[in-house]
C-alpha cells in the first residue's frame, strides 16, 4: 500500500512489521521526507513508461523499479549514455532495449529521478555511503566507489567515527582509506534519525554530490558476503542494541 509523507504515524504503523511497506522506493522516499531529508526530485512515477513524455525531461535523470535489489533494472542516462552499463542509448531507445534491464522496467512500477551527480560534462555516478543502523546506533559506514560496468566498484567499511574496519565483505574488493568526508556530521545525523524512526537494524542508503547529501533508499536484508569479523560485530551489535528480541 502506497504511503504518504502526510499520512499520520498511526497510518504509517500499522502492523506489526509495518517497516516492510519500506521497501517499496516510493514509501522509502516518503519516510525520508517525512523526516526532513533530502530526496532526489522526482519527475515521473508509474507502471507504463510509454505514457511518459521524454521531451519534459532533462539531459541527465535516473529510471529505477520501486521494487528491486542490486541495480537491477535501474538506468542511469547521462546525455545518451547508461552510466551503468557503458552503453549509448537514446531516450527513445529505453522502450526497446533488450539490455540493461530495460524489459524489466515495463513490469511494474518505476521512479523517474534527478541524477544525483557531478553537471560537468565527464559525468561519474555519485559516491555512496551506506549506513548500517541499529535503531539510533551506527554499526558502520560504507563508503562505495561505484564504477560503470566496465569499470571496478570497491568499498570500504569505517566505524562512526571514520575509524577504518577490518574487512566486512568479500563481495567487492576493499578501497585504500581516505580521509572522513565533509558530509559525515550531516550523513550520521540523517542516519540515526532514520534508523531511529525505522526502530529495528536496517541499512540506510545516501548518494553524495559534494557536501549535499541525499537519501537514497533503505535495505533490510542486504547481502554481502559478510566476513567472520562482521558476522561477530553486527551479531553484538544487535545483541546489545535488541536483547529483548533474542
Amino acid at each position: 500500500m502506497l504511503r504518504s509523507r502526510f499520512d499520520s504515524d498511526e497510518r504509517w504503523r500499522c502492523c506489526r512489521y509495518w517497516q516492510r511497506s519500506l521497501s517499496n522506493k516510493w514509501n522509502a522516499r516518503q519516510f525520508a521526507e517525512r523526516h526532513g531529508l533530502r530526496v532526489p526530485e522526482l519527475y515521473w512515477h508509474g507502471r507504463n513508461l510509454s505514457r511518459l513524455d521524454f521531451g519534459t525531461l532533462p539531459e541527465r535523470f535516473v529510471i529505477r523499479p520501486v521494487f528491486g535489489h542490486s541495480r537491477k533494472g535501474v538506468l542511469v542516462l547521462c546525455d545518451g549514455v547508461d552510466l551503468l552499463s557503458d552503453a549509448k542509448m537514446s531516450r527513445r531507445d529505453v522502450l526497446r532495449a533488450s539490455a540493461g534491464g530495460a524489459k524489466r522496467l515495463l513490469m511494474g512500477p518505476v521512479l523517474v529521478e534527478e541524477f544525483v551527480g557531478e553537471t560537468h560534462p565527464d559525468a561519474r555516478l555519485p559516491l555512496e555511503f551506506k549506513l548500517h543502523m541499529f535503531n539510533e546506533r551506527v554499526g558502520a559506514v560504507s563508503r562505495t566507489e561505484r564504477s560503470s560496468a566496465n569499470g571496478q566498484t570497491r568499498v570500504r567499511f569505517y566505524s562512526a567515527s571514520w575509524e577504518p574496519l577490518p574487512e566486512i565483505s568479500r563481495r567487492l574488493p576493499q578501497a585504500d582509506p581516505v580521509p572522513a568526508p565533509s558530509c559525515l556530521p550531516e550523513l550520521l545525523r540523517a542516519g540515526k534519525r532514520l534508523g531511529q524512526a525505522y526502530g529495528t537494524y536496517v541499512r540506510v542508503d545516501f548518494l553524495v554530490k559534494g557536501d549535499m547529501t541525499v537519501f537514497g533508499e533503505f535495505a533490510t536484508t542486504p547481502g554481502g558476503g559478510w566476513t567472520a569479523f562482521a558476522e561477530e560485530y553486527f551479531g553484538r551489535l544487535w545483541q546489545e542494541t535488541f536483547p529483548e528480541a533474542l
